[in-house]
């Protein structure tokens, strides 16, 4: 797909980000002038089912949830060309990762404005009976206007489960869902999780941006494997993060899920 074309009433504007398996391109939708972003997988032959799966699984579980701190998807399908899209609100500003790169790390004012917002968003998609198994920097953003607004992205491999709240889900046996440096003991073992494992990655994320690095050193990936569900504790954070900060995070890298918050509720 190029600049100027037409998926679903939406004009494709500017090439605003790319990847191995996809595109972004900024849009706007003919009939209204509204400016949005449209994501546009076309994967090798090998993933094809499988990414396609998990962009349209991303757009139904962005059109299922409706909360000012979870990206807004406004419409997802397919094109006449084979390739899955997704037509979302177009965010202005930079990931939570992108800025700890720059600046190392986050005062902890910063770090609380931005946890109370995950919060409110993983709040939502538990309601709705799901996990989004992948909280990391990378998945958080922090928008330029409105200043201050924090949306939870990618939500491709969020579980939408049968009920209320979250319920447990059970992956395929042997089966890692997650970013490795902010997995869950439970998601270490393949285990079933539910809304105390986000709020593991939750703390993970959080854990980082005080810090400035993971609470799992990298290395190699069995390592870190066995360092996680070994339930190895992380280093200490900075002297210089509060007592209530620094207790918080504790309980949400509590290596048992029964030790954390049941949900972000």
């Amino acid at each position: 797909m190029e600049e100027g074309q037409v998926i679903a009433g939406i004009q494709l504007g500017k090439l605003i980000g790319a990847g191995a398996t996809g595109v972004v391109h900024a849009g706007v939708v003919q009939a209204t002038g509204q400016p949005v972003a449209v994501k546009i997988v076309r994967p090798h032959p090998g993933e094809s089912a499988r990414l396609i799966e998990r962009t349209l699984q991303e757009g139904r579980v962005g059109w299922a949830v409706r909360h000012p701190s979870v990206v807004r998807v406004y419409e997802w399908g397919m094109t006449n060309e084979g390739a899955a899209y997704i037509v979302m609100e177009r965010l202005e500003g930079e990931t939570l990762a992108e800025r700890l790169v720059a600046r190392g790390r986050l005062p902890a004012d910063m770090v609380v404005s931005i946890a109370r917002q995950v919060v409110r968003g993983l709040a939502a998609i538990h309601a709705q009976g799901g996990v989004h198994r992948d909280v990391k920097p990378e998945n958080v953003f922090l928008c330029a206007l409105p200043a201050d607004r924090v949306k939870l992205l990618d939500l491709g491999i969020v579980h939408l489960g049968q009920g209320h709240p979250a319920r447990l889900v059970r992956t395929s046996v042997g089966l890692v869902v997650g970013t490795l440096a902010y997995l869950a003991p439970e998601q270490a073992r393949g285990a079933e999780i539910d809304a105390r494992t986000d709020l593991y990655g939750l703390g993970a994320t959080l854990y980082h941006a005080l810090a400035g690095h993971p609470p799992h050193p990298e290395g190699d990936v069995v390592d870190v494997l066995r360092r996680i569900a070994l339930q190895i504790a992380p280093p200490a954070l900075p002297s210089d993060v509060p007592e209530p900060l620094r207790s918080l995070i504790g309980l949400l890298l509590s290596p048992s899920p029964d030790n954390r918050p049941a949900d972000a509720g």
